[in-house]
């Protein structure tokens, strides 16, 4: 009788561990848990019954209680692969990379060729910025096991941040041979490329992925995303109409669409797509400027927020390029000369700000002006490329007048060159500006030129002032007019284009 209730007792421990797996398998995790504590009480030795829980603790969250679980296991067999790899991953959750290398280390000593672990170690010195040591054990992996995607995946991704595209290619290329017609492969690699704005590569994933799903709304509009950034309109435009066919409300599609169209200077298509983009998102108030300044109405008196986080969202990448090689634009560096005349200091020490920042081309100049630079700008992709020139002491994304609301008598020299042709009335910012500069700081700023009275927006939604209302303004706010001239900004369809360049002081 007692070898009976003995081995009914081990097959009774067996059952319930089979079914609390079974369970966490499935996510029924408080299922699991429960199986497993009961299993416990009758083998209270069990390092596997205790990793066990432990696991399923952490899944749940519950991570004391998983320490404990985990704990317990380990004091009882000290070298179990897989409950070291899971108290590993407990510390991944939680942020703490350092415990996370040492508990998947511990795995493979117990288990060297244990897949999981390796992998986890990778991601866990990836997360320390051990790169060259998370390449390794990806290498190692696919070593042992050529066909493990996931590896092959986060290797690619690491020489892509090295800027390794071809070899990151290499191993996209060998996760397609292995599973040709996976979409979410095929997906994931794309958004890889799409991310880097590697835009020729992203196009070949877009076209597979389109052999596979014709109809994918998702990727023809990336594709005509793609199109668009890589200059080729005319296909861009045949992937939006695609779109528009399968589903004639796709928003993303009647927006970009009307934005080609006014790019090829078809103003009344692109109205038409404005239109009808603006029926199905009437409270969009990038639409409602856009479509006000192609008719010609003074409705708005600044452009909206989400028009010039938009804009220049979508501009960032080939801002710099355009503008210095397209345009001829000399802006920051004329205005540093306007400048130079009215600063009495050998070497000026000041705390300066740049507003509407963009990628940095003034602060890469007003640099050697500053104890402090500090750069503000509504687009977000735009203060990313400002970050890789190191010039500044801080960056911000907001809009000017939430940043100068709390800013009293901080700054020597307030900088907006070519920011105020997305602003019509400057008189609230012109306030802003005085109560943030120090006694005797500067503000020196460049418009666009207006002949009529006080300002106007255009077709192109810029706005342009008069030489009287900026005087007007500045006087109200309480500055002296240093200087002012006019001199050349840009190119626009080959001609030199001028505005005003301004030096005002705080009185």
């Amino acid at each position: 009788m007692g070898i009976n209730k003995g081995k009914k007792s081990s097959e009774d421990i067996d059952d319930l561990h089979q079914r609390a797996i079974n369970y966490a398998q499935q996510g029924k995790l408080k299922e699991a848990k429960d199986l497993l504590e009961k299993a416990i009480t009758l083998a209270p030795n069990s390092a596997d019954l205790y990793g066990h829980l432990g696991n399923v603790y952490r899944q749940l969250k519950e991570y004391k209680k998983a320490v404990e679980n985990f704990e317990g296991a380990l004091k009882i067999e000290s070298n179990q692969a897989e409950t070291h790899n899971n108290y590993g991953l407990l510390f991944y959750q939680q942020g703490q990379f350092i415990e996370a290398e040492k508990h998947f280390t511990a795995a493979l000593k117990a288990k060297s060729d244990y897949i999981h672990a390796m992998y986890n170690l990778a991601l866990a010195l990836k997360a320390q910025g051990k790169t060259e040591e998370a390449v390794a054990s990806l290498m190692a992996i696919i070593e042992v096991k050529p066909n493990y995607i996931r590896a092959h995946f986060l290797l690619a991704k690491l020489l892509i941040d090295k800027k390794l595209y071809d070899d990151a290619e290499e191993h996209f290329q060998t996760m397609v041979s292995i599973q040709s017609n996976d979409i979410n492969i095929l997906t994931e690699i794309l958004a890889c490329w799409l991310e880097r704005d590697q835009y020729e590569k992203a196009k070949i994933y877009c076209e597979k992925i389109l052999k596979l799903a014709p109809d994918n709304i998702e990727i023809l509009y990336n594709l005509g995303i793609i199109e668009t950034k890589l200059n080729h309109p005319k296909e861009a435009l045949f992937c939006y109409q695609k779109v528009l066919k399968i589903n004639p409300d796709y928003f993303p599609a009647l927006n970009n669409i009307a934005v080609l169209y006014l790019n090829l200077r078809e103003v009344e298509t692109a109205k038409t797509y404005f239109q009808k983009a603006l029926k199905l998102q009437p409270d969009n108030k990038s639409i409602q400027y856009t479509l006000s300044a192609l008719s010609g109405q003074q409705v708005f008196r600044d452009a909206p927020q989400e028009y010039i986080k938009n804009l220049f969202d979508g501009y960032a990448d080939h801002f710099e390029k355009h503008l210095k090689e397209g345009l001829e634009y000399k802006v920051p560096e004329l205005l540093k000369q306007h400048l130079q005349a009215h600063i009495k200091e050998a070497k000026p020490n000041w705390n300066i700000l740049d507003l509407g920042c963009g990628t940095g081309l003034s602060g890469q100049l007003f640099k050697s002006l500053a104890k402090t630079l500090i750069g503000v700008d509504l687009s977000p992709k735009m203060i990313e490329v400002a970050k890789q020139k190191n010039c500044y002491d801080e960056l911000v994304v907001t809009d000017i007048l939430s940043y100068l609301a709390d800013k009293v008598e901080v700054f020597d020299l307030i900088l907006a060159a070519d920011v105020f042709v997305y602003q019509g009335d400057l008189e609230s910012i012109f306030l802003a500006c005085y109560k943030s500069l120090t006694k005797k700081g500067l503000f020196a700023f460049t418009t666009e030129i207006y002949e009529g009275k006080d300002f106007v927006m255009h077709a192109t939604g810029r706005f342009c002032h008069s030489l009287e209302y900026v005087k007007k303004i500045a006087e109200k706010a309480g500055f002296t007019l240093l200087f002012h001239t006019r001199d050349k900004t840009r190119l626009q369809k080959d001609q030199s284009i001028e505005g005003y360049y301004f030096i005002l002081q705080k009185g």
